[in-house]
This record gives structure tokens, sequence and C-alpha cells, in this order.
């Protein structure tokens, strides 16, 4: 089976792209014929890529607008979705225009709780990469050093349609 067989339409793989490095070469064949001859169109994702995001518990982001009489605290889905943005950004940068990710898969574990008014420090890093699938391993803590999450995430390379 050839590698452009496995990911679809959408996208090629240069032929030995993946490298234990774990970097990775993309070319989008829509790229391709929109940019001029000789132009390199070649994303480059790798390993290690990290992203540190910084929010402030808001009324928002407590259980508290799900239950009145809930504890003001962080939720569980507000602290994911911090952790999926954080992800999303730490590979932004390497996207070519109109290439984004998505999410697919969460596995963590919400630890300890962080009420109103504090806040809270993601750390996202990219931990592998397989073809279009990227792993990442998400902490979270909060204002006073506690961590409060923790786990991992994937997300996928999307390319939409025109």
């Amino acid at each position: 089976m050839r590698n452009r067989d496995r990911i679809g339409e959408r996208g090629v793989f240069e032929k030995g792209s993946r490298s234990a490095g774990g970097k990775i070469k993309m070319l989008c064949r829509r790229a391709r014929r929109s940019k001029p001859k000789g132009e390199k169109n070649a994303m480059e994702i790798s390993v290690g890529m990290k992203k540190t995001v910084e929010q402030l518990v808001t009324a928002e982001l407590c259980t508290k607008h799900i239950d009145p009489n809930a504890p003001g605290v962080l939720s569980t889905p507000s602290m994911i979705a911090v952790m999926e943005g954080a992800c999303a950004r730490a590979v932004a940068p390497a996207l070519e225009q109109g290439v984004t990710t998505v999410g697919t898969a969460v596995n963590i574990r919400h630890l300890a709780p962080t009420v109103e008014g504090q806040s809270i420090t993601c750390e996202a890093e990219l931990i592998e990469v397989d073809r279009r699938r990227l792993t990442f391993s998400v902490v979270v803590t909060n204002d006073k050093g506690v961590k409060i999450g923790e786990g991992t995430h994937e997300r996928f390379l999307f390319y939409p349609k025109k």
C-alpha cells in the first residue's frame, strides 16, 4: 500500500517522511496547484513542539453555570477546552494556510479543584506524530503550583474542502 493511499485524496506524504525524530513533511495537493513553481509547500510538524497557555478561572468556566448550587470551581469540560486550545496552538505556526487540526480523543484526569478567580497554566507538548494523527501530553497547574489535570489529547490534521 502506498503512503498516499493511507491518508486519502486530500494529502500526500513524501516518501520516507516519517523519521525517528518525529518530523513529518506533508504536501497538500491543493497547495501545490496554487503555489508558483519552485516554491516549497511542505509544512514541518515535529515532536517536541510546545505551547503554554494561561487562563483566569471565571464564572463561565465554573460548575455554577451548570448548577447554581454547585461550588464555584473549574469544571472538567472547561479544563479540557483549555487543554485542546493549547494543543491546537502548539502546532498552528507550522500549518499552511487553510489547514487546521481537529480534536479526536481526550484522555485526562481532573486531579484537584481550582476556585473562581485563580489562574491556571496549561502546558501542551507534541509527543507523537503518526501520519495525520498528532498526540499531545498536557498538564494543567493552578497559580498555587498544584497540578490540577494531566493526560493526553489526540488531534488530526484537517484539510477543509473548498
